[in-house]
């Protein structure tokens, strides 16, 4: 089915009128029996259009029937370094991610973020239990699915008790 895509589609052709031939054309232009021939499912990894018609024997051609197919990739998660976990002494926690261009956005308070939600420039600094959310946004992308980090700091053990000497 035409329409927006964040991964590669398989496109299946058919008609219902027996002993038809479909013929497709996928760069705009309109199909003519001189085009591609059906055969098997189309692989579309880019947003593009699919133009068929039906041609049969004893029967006029059929109306040009038009699919866009919209393929727009989902930006890379991001990671953080270090990785969450339990520190015993302040961390500046860096945030990176794998898709070219892209743009990263956090937040500290519990919500998720979103492209107006703090632009991430540099180290962040935790030096307190703190969680981490982030995503990427890249041009011809979809956002990126959120990456959480947490890291909790410690409490300090208490003082051990004092007694006398004997």
């Amino acid at each position: 089915m035409a329409g927006t895509y964040t991964s590669p589609q398989s496109v299946t052709i058919s008609d219902t009128t027996a002993g038809a031939t479909i013929y497709y054309t996928t760069n705009g232009t309109t199909p003519a029996s001189a085009s591609t021939k059906y055969a098997i499912p189309i692989k579309v990894s880019a947003t593009e259009t699919i133009k068929a018609i039906a041609v049969a024997t004893g029967y006029t051609n059929s109306v040009v029937a038009t699919a866009k197919y919209t393929i727009t990739p989902t930006a890379a998660t991001p990671t953080f370094s270090p990785v969450a976990g339990t520190y015993t002494s302040p961390q500046s926690v860096t945030i990176s991610d794998a898709t070219a261009g892209a743009t990263i956005y956090y937040t500290t308070n519990g919500t998720a973020p979103t492209a107006s939600s703090t632009k991430y420039t540099g180290a962040i600094k935790v030096s307190a239990t703190e969680t981490i959310e982030a995503i990427a946004v890249a041009t011809g992308t979809s956002q990126s699915a959120v990456a959480t980090g947490t890291t909790p700091w410690p409490r300090r053990p208490r003082s051990s008790p004092r007694l006398p000497p004997f």
